[in-house]
């Protein structure tokens, strides 16, 4: 079952707006998608957060990651909920983190600003899968929606 939590807020919080000073419209400034790297340490990071809040039942340093759409649609008590099943089934989702991640689609930055990251690990015979979406606010790659399942690694991407 997957699991899943997203920002319902609109998607622009991160992106700034740039004035066209010759033809004075406004166009969003759509953030540069990062390096493999940095791509990996968003995903890390992330299992890491997930896997302590599922270990210790405390959301609130996953809640603070999230971008300020992420924080106005979810709370401690939802972020809770969404990832109870995780949590039921004892699922270790920090046991990946020496892994790199193998994304099933082209990392990329929609006309939003937000960047999708959708993958898995190859771990047998279970894996872990995600698809995050990040939004570029106060600087940095916020988490905007997180969605980890575990499941058979032959189950299709």
């Amino acid at each position: 079952m997957p699991v899943a939590a997203q920002s319902k807020a609109s998607p622009q919080t991160g992106t700034g707006v740039k004035i066209d000073m010759r033809s004075g419209r406004a166009r969003l400034v759509v953030p540069p998608l990062p390096s493999e790297r940095v791509l990996s340490r968003l995903v890390w990071t992330s299992m890491i957060t997930l896997d302590n809040a599922n270990r210790t039942g405390d959301y609130s340093i996953l809640y603070r990651l999230g971008s300020p759409g992420f924080q106005q649609s979810q709370n401690l008590q939802s972020l809770s909920a969404l990832f109870q099943p995780l949590r039921d089934a004892r699922v270790d989702v920090g046991r990946v983190i020496h892994q790199t991640p193998e994304f099933y689609l082209s990392p990329g930055v929609d006309e939003n600003g937000i960047m999708r990251l959708r993958g898995g690990f190859d771990d047998r015979p279970r894996q872990i899968r995600f698809d995050i979406l990040f939004d570029y606010s106060t600087g940095a790659w916020r988490i905007h929606g997180i969605s980890v399942v575990d499941m058979e690694s032959r189950a299709p991407r």
